[in-house]
């Protein structure tokens, strides 16, 4: 059966979390996490999973863990300050989409529509604007000169992956081959079982035939750069500074996160979508060339114009591009209102795309570009025929005097439009509103639970009435454990509950909210 719904919050922490690879496996060297500290994280990814407590508390403690790995991980803390700003800003992006989008798509066809709307669009803004807030070129990194190291190369089909393309040039780097920088002392060692299997194990990664976790893949490299500044034969050695491996570890680390995500994409959608993410990020990336250049030039300016900042130059960097990117968001809000105005003039895209160039001088090419991008987007998925009007029938009859026999007739005919699916948690909601009337609270509670299961990641903003009835139900059949289930969802998605509104869950106020709602009768039809 297909399931019409963006994936669940608990799916998405843990795909990112695997994505990343710094849950130890096998033989993770990441020191500060021991076997509690891992076992914590599961038991948290878990409880997200059964969205058992505070959804947004458990997802912010959640990444700051990760977070901290990650800085174990690459040692480096503007890298893993950007690395977690960048994915936050991906999640916030899901999170808002999720609240206000609601989907008649499969949800493999809501991921793609996702990811090339939103979250490729929003990783191509974030990256460029972490790495100037954190001053990155002022690491003094060297990386590939490829500006696409980090991307995956297809070409007739075939696929060159970034673990591939950073490892082949760090061996060039180091003008050593691979067999050598993985058994720098083969001739001399007569036990090198464990070398051979290093070396076998790196050219599988190269080839991408196999996909390391983090931990193994820091620890091939880290025993290699050991044997190598010890190596007995003198040609062959060589004596890397620990800042130097720090670098190296950092371009891995990123290199093989891109490659984990990018295999997962051409594994679950094919190669032709992930052209199709790669040529959107470049894209992307290509429009907000002169956002950065601007930003750049701003901070350099400050500083040339006063030498005695040069000291606080992180700090300048930092500030100056929070600004920076702040006003961006403000010309890209701007210019979408600008745009609505054209089309609620009649002109539809046809007029925005005459006035064009006069938005451009008034807002910049990124935001123009952008908000026309998402404009033309949005006619690629045409709404079903039926779909707006099922659903406002629905809210007829919501309103209206109602029976099971309606709701009976309401499905049938979602079936033979072949709406069924796409609208699931609509009769399930109707029928708990029928019961609600009559006051059979107690049957009413059943269908609103299925209702309200099948909405969350479909009904996008249409779920408030039915998260409202289903927290008072709760209340009234005086289930405080689907009460909290309710309150949760509802601060998790923005929407108020009654006697709680922007009051913080304390036990006193959800025991308040919870007895107020279980003797009085505020649902409205």
């Amino acid at each position: 059966m297909i399931n019409y719904s963006f994936p669940s919050l608990g799916q998405t922490i843990r795909f990112a979390i695997d994505v990343l690879g710094v849950l130890p496996r096998k033989r993770g060297d990441i020191k500060s996490l021991d076997e509690t500290a891992k076992k914590r994280i599961q038991k948290k990814l878990q409880r997200l999973a059964n969205e058992e407590g505070r959804l947004e508390e458990n997802v912010s403690e959640i990444i700051a863990e990760v977070s901290e790995i990650i800085g174990s991980a690459v040692r480096c803390d503007e890298i893993r300050f950007a690395i977690y700003e960048t994915l936050w800003d991906v999640y916030e992006v899901y999170n808002s989409t999720i609240k206000s989008e609601g989907t008649f798509l499969s949800e493999k066809e809501t991921i793609e529509w996702f990811c090339i709307n939103y979250a490729i669009p929003r990783l191509a803004l974030s990256v460029p604007k972490h790495m100037l807030r954190t001053n990155m070129a002022g690491l003094g990194f060297i990386y590939p000169s490829d500006e696409d190291w980090y991307l995956p190369s297809v070409e007739n089909g075939c696929i060159s992956w970034p673990l591939a393309k950073v490892m082949r040039w760090i061996y060039e780097l180091l003008d050593i081959e691979l067999e050598r920088f993985h058994y720098s002392n083969r001739a001399e060692d007569a036990n090198h079982s464990e070398q051979e299997q290093n070396i076998e194990n790196a050219r599988k990664w190269v080839k991408g035939s196999h996909m390391p976790s983090w931990g193994g893949l820091h620890w091939t490299f880290s025993r290699a750069f050991e044997d190598l500044a010890v190596c007995e034969t003198e040609s062959h050695r060589r004596e890397l500074p620990i800042a130097f491996r720090d670098n190296l570890y950092c371009i891995l680390f990123i290199a093989r996160f891109s490659t984990d995500l990018c295999k997962r994409i051409e594994k679950l959608y094919g190669v032709a979508f992930l052209e199709q993410c790669i040529e959107r990020y470049q894209k992307e990336r290509k429009w907000l060339e002169s956002e950065v250049q601007m930003n750049r030039d701003m901070v350099e300016d400050v500083l040339e114009s006063d030498q005695g900042l040069r000291s606080q130059q992180d700090a300048i960097w930092h500030q100056i591009s929070d600004i920076y990117w702040r006003t961006l968001a403000d010309r890209m809000f701007g210019c979408g209102v600008k745009i609505q105005e054209i089309l609620e003039g009649g002109g539809g895209v046809k007029a925005v795309r005459a006035a064009e160039g006069r938005l451009i001088q008034q807002f910049g090419e990124y935001p123009v570009r952008a908000c026309m991008s998402y404009l033309e987007d949005r006619y690629r998925n045409k709404i079903p025929d039926g779909f707006v009007e099922a659903f406002d029938r629905a809210l007829t009859l919501k309103s209206s005097v109602l029976t099971d026999l309606d709701v009976d007739d309401y499905e049938a005919d979602l079936k033979k439009q072949d709406l069924e699916e796409q609208l699931k948690w609509v009769g399930p909601w109707l029928r708990a509103v029928s019961r609600c009337k009559g006051e059979d609270y107690e049957g009413a509670m059943e269908f609103a639970e299925i209702a309200f299961n099948h909405a969350k990641y479909s009904a996008g903003g249409k779920q408030y009435d039915l998260i409202n009835l289903y927290v008072e139900l709760a209340a009234k059949n005086e289930d405080m454990r689907r009460f909290k289930k309710g309150v949760d969802w509802a601060r998790f998605v923005g929407v108020k509950i009654r006697w709680l509104r922007d009051l913080e869950p304390t036990e006193e106020n959800i025991r308040f909210a919870f007895d107020m709602l279980r003797t009085g009768n505020y649902v409205q039809f």
